[in-house]
């Protein structure tokens, strides 16, 4: 059994950026991992990677029915019996020293439920076209949770004994991510983000951003998951949100890309 499971969900990747994805993973300095590839491809056959040599194990589980995201990542942790799981997406990419950076972290903080990092932002190209800075200590990253998503979730390491204690992710069409941060935030996980950027993730549109349904299904989650603790922040968050529902998709953009500049 590997120490690292690296977990990735895919539905028709673009094979360019998938390949990419699992050159960087052989590339890390941290040895000790496999891969575990969710494929619920349509139009797209993986069964060439087996044929790869990368230099790691990669498995790759195809579900009987149509699962969605939350329901694929639910079905790969159920799979997982190794101490630690990796997020990655398929058109991401990992530095080479990612994963031995976020182990060497959670081995020596054991009361640390998960370690995210800062990414590099990259277009359709590869070419970097920014960063995203992101909270550091447990503290700040709550304060600002009902705010806003302060963790990367393709960024992120995860205890498997995490997903035991507080659940796993939940079948939505949106948010499956912040949900179980939320749920899990009040029920006592601990968090993390190492300040240096360890992934490039790749953004080729910000059409959510106009997404009606997105913004109300996180709106529905900072008022089920309200933290009187920050009560200031939460209150602020839900506020924030409802802004960025009723205004409309250009202005949405405006404050979201200031917003950005501002972190």
């Amino acid at each position: 059994m590997p120490s690292i499971t690296v977990l990735t969900p895919t539905f028709n990747p673009n094979l360019i950026y998938l390949k990419k994805m699992l050159v960087s993973l052989s590339r890390q300095t941290f040895k000790d991992f496999d891969l575990l590839i969710v494929d619920e491809s349509t139009s797209v056959d993986l069964t060439f990677i087996k044929k790869l040599k990368l230099g790691y194990k990669v498995k790759i589980l195809k579900p009987r029915k149509k699962l969605g995201i939350g329901g694929s990542l639910a079905f790969g942790i159920n799979q997982i019996k190794s101490p630690f799981i990796a997020r990655i997406d398929a058109d991401d990419i990992a530095k080479d020293n990612r994963l031995k950076k976020q182990y060497d972290f959670l081995m020596s903080h054991p009361d640390i439920s998960l370690a995210g990092s800062s990414v590099f932002k990259i277009d359709s190209f590869g070419k970097i076209t920014g960063f995203r800075n992101y909270p550091i200590s447990h503290s700040d990253i709550l304060s600002q949770l009902n705010v806003w998503n302060p963790l990367c979730h393709p960024s992120l390491m995860i205890r498997t004994t995490f997903f035991t204690r507080y659940g796993n992710y939940a079948n939505l069409r949106n948010n499956e991510d912040y949900e179980l941060w939320l749920r899990s935030s009040l029920q006592g996980a601990k968090f993390h983000n190492l300040k240096e950027k360890l992934t490039y993730y790749r953004i080729q549109s910000e059409d959510g951003l106009s997404s009606s349904r997105n913004w109300g299904s996180a709106l529905n989650l900072k008022i089920k998951y309200f933290n009187f603790h920050y009560f200031f922040s939460s209150f602020i968050g839900i506020l924030l949100t409802l802004l960025m529902i009723i205004v409309p998709s250009r202005l949405k953009r405006l404050i979201y890309n200031r917003y950005n500049k501002l972190r």
